[in-house]
C-alpha cells in the first residue's frame, strides 16, 4: 500500500490541529501533532528576547527535526500538524526581522536549518491554510487559550506575510492552498469532504483548477490541463473600479497585505500597489511620455536588490504570472489601473528613508493587450 505524508501548515488559529484530527479520522491516517516540550531556554527568552532568541529557536528546531524523522519512520500514511519549515521560515525569521536575532546568529541558524532540512524527505503535499487577520483573531478568541490572549493583530499580520512569502518560494513538494475565511470544516461536513477530495486529487495527480466566481474559492475538477484562474481574475477586476484592498483582494486571493508588492501563494498573478510614498525622496510611480508605467521596486533601506517582490516582477513572464496594478486612493481602497507586462527595468539613484543615497530599481511596465 502506498504511504503518504501530508503536512498541514498555516498561521496561529487557522485550524491546523482541527483539520489534522478530522482528516486523520476520515482517511484512517496517523496524526502527528506539535509536540509540547519544555524548552529550557523559554524563561530566559521571555526575560531577554534578544539575548536568548537564538538558543530558544535552535532548541525548537532540534525537536522539530527529531519529530520529522519519527513520522517518516512510521509505517502508515501520516498527517503532520505544522512543519519543520515553518519553525525556521516563519517564526525564527520573524524574530530575526524584529531584531531579536543578530546577523551572525541568524547566519549560523539558517546554515544549520538548510543543511539538516535538505537531508529530510519532504512531504508528498503541504496543505496551506490561509485566513485573514480578522478571522484568525475570531478563532483564537473562540478557543479561549489563556496564553494566546495577548496575540496582537500586528503579530498575526507579520506572520501572514511571512507565510505567503514562504509558500511562494517553496518548491520541495506541491502545495495546496485553501482560503478558509468562508470555510467551517469543523461544523460543515461538506467542507471537510471538499478538502479531503482535493487532497486525494493532488496525491493522485488528477486535477485542474478553475475559479468559482460565486464562492470565491479555488475549485478542482478531475480533468486535464485546464487552468482558468487567470481568465477569471481578469474578468473580476474592472479598470477604473475602486476595490477594498483587504476585503476584495487579499481575502479572496491572499498575498501580503502590507507594502507595494503582493505575491499570492499558488496564484498566477502578482498585485502591485502604487501611491505617493516616494515623493519625499525624489521619485514616484507614474506614466512617462512613452506611455510606459514606471514602477519603483521595494526596499526601504540601502540599495534595492532583485529578491522577493522585485524578483517576482522581473521574472513574472517566465513564472507564468501576470501583473495587476492598483492605485491607492485612501482608507484602505485602491483603484484598478490594469494588467501589465514588465518589458524592462533600469537602475537610478535615489534616497532611502534615512536620506542616504542608494540604487533603486525602476520597472518599465507596458499595458497588456485586451483579451
Amino acid at each position: 500500500m502506498q504511504k503518504y505524508f501530508v503536512a498541514i501548515a498555516g498561521n496561529i488559529g487557522v485550524g491546523k490541529s482541527s483539520l489534522t484530527t478530522l482528516l486523520s479520522e476520515r482517511l484512517s491516517w496517523q496524526p502527528f501533532f506539535e509536540a509540547v516540550v519544555d524548552n529550557p531556554y523559554l524563561a530566559d527568552f521571555y526575560r531577554d528576547m534578544k539575548g536568548w532568541s537564538f538558543h530558544s529557536q535552535v532548541f525548537f528546531l532540534s525537536r522539530r527535526l527529531h519529530d520529522h524523522r519519527a513520522l517518516m519512520d512510521h509505517p502508515t500514511s501520516v498527517l503532520q500538524d505544522r512543519t519543520v519549515y515553518e519553525d525556521a521560515e516563519i517564526f525564527a525569521r520573524n524574530l530575526y526581522r524584529q531584531g531579536y536575532i543578530s546577523d551572525r546568529d541568524w547566519a549560523t541558524y539558517w546554515g544549520l536549518y538548510n543543511s539538516v532540512a535538505s537531508l529530510l524527505p519532504p512531504p508528498n503535499l503541504v496543505v496551506y491554510l490561509q485566513a485573514s487577520v480578522d478571522t484568525l483573531l475570531n478563532r483564537i478568541a473562540r478557543r479561549g487559550r489563556d496564553f494566546e490572549r495577548e496575540i496582537s493583530a500586528e503579530y498575526l499580520a507579520r506572520l501572514n506575510t511571512l507565510y505567503d512569502e514562504w509558500v511562494t518560494g517553496f518548491n520541495l513538494c506541491p502545495v495546496l492552498t485553501i482560503a478558509t475565511d468562508d470555510l467551517d470544516f469543523v461544523q460543515q461536513p461538506e467542507h471537510l469532504d471538499r478538502i479531503a477530495g482535493r487532497i486525494h486529487d493532488r496525491l493522485m495527480g488528477k486535477e485542474t483548477l478553475s475559479f468559482d466566481r460565486e464562492n470565491a474559492h479555488l475549485q478542482v475538477r478531475e480533468e486535464e490541463d485546464t487552468y482558468n484562474v487567470q481568465a477569471e481574475a481578469n474578468a473580476l477586476f474592472e479598470v477604473g473600479r475602486v476595490y477594498n484592498r483587504r476585503r476584495d483582494i487579499h481575502t479572496k486571493y491572499g498575498g501580503q497585505q502590507q507594502g507595494g508588492i503582493a505575491t499570492p501563494a499558488g496564484q498566477p498573478f502578482i498585485f502591485l500597489f502604487t501611491g505617493e510614498q516616494g515623493d519625499d525622496y525624489g521619485y514616484k510611480d507614474g506614466w512617462n511620455d512613452s506611455n510606459i508605467f514606471l514602477y519603483i521596486g521595494e526596499g526601504q533601506l540601502g540599495d534595492m536588490e532583485f529578491a522577493r517582490g522585485n524578483l517576482a516582477i522581473r521574472d513574472h513572464n517566465e513564472a507564468g504570472k501576470s501583473l495587476h496594478v492598483f492605485a491607492n486612493v485612501g482608507k484602505g481602497n485602491c483603484k484598478y489601473v490594469g494588467q501589465f507586462t514588465c518589458s524592462s527595468y533600469e537602475w537610478r539613484t535615489g534616497r532611502d528613508h534615512t536620506g542616504n543615497n542608494r540604487k533603486i530599481i525602476v520597472f518599465h511596465l507596458t499595458e497588456a493587450p485586451s483579451s
